[in-house]
């Protein structure tokens, strides 16, 4: 006879929450891979130093309105952390409430990492600074370029989703949002960008392995003047 899966019910042990695992094996696995996808955010959102980037991080599964609150609370025990918050979070509220962000084409089975881990800009004349996220703005006619780091071993496919917000990108129909393949040069992942319209925007990287999004990084915020 089989052994039968039991989770018992923390306030009551006489009810099994995996009951109907014995049945339909496909709950089990479906479950398993949620609880996988949800340690991978938290270790991503244990990992980040900004605000910004620990909302970003639990937002796409939790909401983005429960993880604000929950940060915010936080200030009860740590002094200044709410003001922190709802600085940084401005910028990205703009861009995960943009309506033309289209949401990742790929079922996503977590297999590694990637991070964007440097950006610089680079005006006429003058030498590459880096700069970082949700940092503060840009000039306007700067040279972007942005560097990710992954430890998916290859083949794999590099995708990067830029979203711009703002009345002058909105004014130009360069909103954008979309996917855009990059190829990788001599072992880096590189995208090379302009800074053009004043407003906040984002970049991610994501990694696509036999048709499964198996990395995505953070939301790397852009400010420019």
């Amino acid at each position: 006879m089989a052994v039968k899966t039991w989770i018992a019910n923390p306030t009551d042990a006489r009810e099994n929450f995996a009951d109907r695992w014995n049945d339909q094996s496909s709950l089990k696995a479906a479950f398993y891979e949620w609880l996988e996808d949800a340690r991978t955010d938290f270790r991503r959102a244990a990992q980040v130093s900004q605000a910004s980037d620990f909302v970003a991080a639990l937002a796409p599964r939790m909401g983005r309105r429960l993880v604000e609150k929950a940060a915010e609370s936080a200030d009860t025990k740590l002094t200044g952390i709410s003001p922190t918050i709802q600085k940084a979070t401005t910028a990205l509220q703009r861009i995960l409430n943009a309506p033309h962000r289209q949401p990742p084409q790929w079922p996503t089975v977590r297999a590694g990492t990637v991070s964007i881990a440097r950006a610089t800009f680079e005006q006429p004349g003058f030498r590459p600074t880096q700069f970082r996220s949700d940092g503060p703005p840009l000039p306007n006619g700067a040279k972007l370029r942005f560097e990710a780091n992954t430890d998916v071993q290859r083949p794999y496919r590099v995708f990067w989703q830029i979203v711009n917000t703002g009345a002058a990108a909105r004014a130009a129909n360069d909103l954008r949002g979309g996917f855009v393949e990059s190829y990788v040069e001599v072992g880096h992942l590189t995208r090379k960008e302009n800074s053009k319209y004043t407003g906040s925007h984002s970049i991610e990287c994501f990694i696509v392995k036999n048709g499964y999004c198996v990395a995505r990084s953070d939301i790397f915020l852009v400010n420019i003047d």
